[in-house]
């Protein structure tokens, strides 16, 4: 494990580490985990999770500073489809497209790992 935290580029140490964050706030707000890091020809989202009969898609996005805009607004409409391209694989993959309504959410974390705040944008963006 020492060998891999020398060699993984400090963004995907720290990407990684913000997806946990989300993870276990969304967990303690009552989200089963359903798949991580789904990826597919069109993409990959973060967190694939459910609430109740909802499947939610969510892309975590993580800036230490706020100096040059919020971690959200780096979703920009490009990475929308992308995000929206890999659920309807996802829900094709799954041949559950038509049985559950499902979300697409943000969770934008700041400031340090361990010293953050997290706003979590449900119904962020929309197919």
């Amino acid at each position: 494990m020492d060998w891999l935290k020398r060699h993984t580029p400090r963004h995907l140490v720290v990407g990684h580490k913000a997806e946990v964050i989300a993870y276990h706030h969304l967990a303690k707000q009552g989200l089963k985990l359903i798949v991580k890091n789904y990826s597919c020809r069109y993409g990959e989202i973060d967190l694939i999770m459910r609430q109740d009969q909802m499947v939610i898609f969510v892309e975590v996005r993580y800036r230490q500073s706020v100096n040059f805009g919020l971690p959200q607004e780096t979703v920009n409409y490009y990475k929308q489809q992308k995000i929206i391209k890999s659920a309807q694989n996802f829900l094709l993959q799954k041949k559950i497209s038509n049985q559950y309504p499902c979300r697409f959410d943000i969770v934008a974390i700041h400031g340090t790992i361990p010293d953050h705040k997290i706003n979590w944008i449900k119904d962020a963006f929309y197919s």
